[in-house]
């Protein structure tokens, strides 16, 4: 069971997956035999063991994402970025306001794709923060998402920072729930940071969610 669905092309630094081994071996042992196997330089698998009752999908309670935009001129000074930014230029004041919109609970059936109009979310807040050489990160932190949800709100905020539309059209969109008209942001851009459980059931410490073993480097450390 995982804990949700990346779209292809997405990152995930934090992606849960809950299973029952059927092989009598220690869960750091299971873990050795998977890496051994995986050959992509950004794949690694920890395990550790998990109530019973713990369930990788139905027991989360939140989740964070975060989006990187980055400058032509920062892309152009940091290449490396190309495969984890969207390259585009923003005016981040601008790009804040649009974000205030959003944190709430409602349907986000404007902002998502295929979503059943009953079907109501709740995004708890969004932060953006500006990263050196004109790296800027848009935290999203809620108790789930619609497909493309995250999408669809980075490229939004975008057109607003962008002069493209209005505060006024955005805030209606919410509303009535008609779509923008507005290409999603692209998918490399986007990382699913972390999934989060209630303390009775996380079968992470707190250690463990601090410094994961990833990869050093770009997309999960900057």
């Amino acid at each position: 069971m995982a804990a949700g669905r990346t779209d292809l092309g997405v990152h995930a630094r934090m992606q849960v997956l809950s299973m029952r081994l059927v092989e009598d071996i220690p869960v750091t042992q299971f873990a050795a035999r998977v890496n051994a196997q995986l050959t992509l330089p950004t794949g690694v698998v920890m395990a550790v063991p998990a109530n019973r009752k713990f369930n990788a999908g139905y027991s989360a309670v939140g989740k964070e994402y975060r989006y990187r935009l980055i400058s032509p001129e920062g892309l152009k000074a940091s290449p490396t970025w190309a495969p984890w930014a969207w390259e585009t230029a923003v005016d981040i004041e601008k790009l804040k306001e649009a974000l205030a919109l959003f944190p709430g609970t409602r349907n986000y059936i404007a902002f998502s794709q295929k979503t059943d109009p009953a079907d109501r979310r709740t995004v708890h807040a969004i932060d953006v923060h500006a990263l050196p050489g004109g790296v800027t990160d848009i935290r999203v932190h809620g108790t789930g998402f619609a497909k493309y949800m995250v999408r669809y709100i980075v490229s939004a905020a975008v057109l607003y920072a962008q002069g493209q539309v209005t505060l006024e059209r955005i805030a209606t969109a919410l509303e009535t729930g008609v779509h923008l008209k507005a290409d999603k942001a692209p998918p490399h851009g986007l990382v699913m940071w972390q999934v989060k459980y209630p303390p009775e059931l996380d079968p992470f410490s707190e250690e463990e969610r601090a410094n994961p073993p990833l990869p050093q480097g770009l997309p999960f450390f900057v």
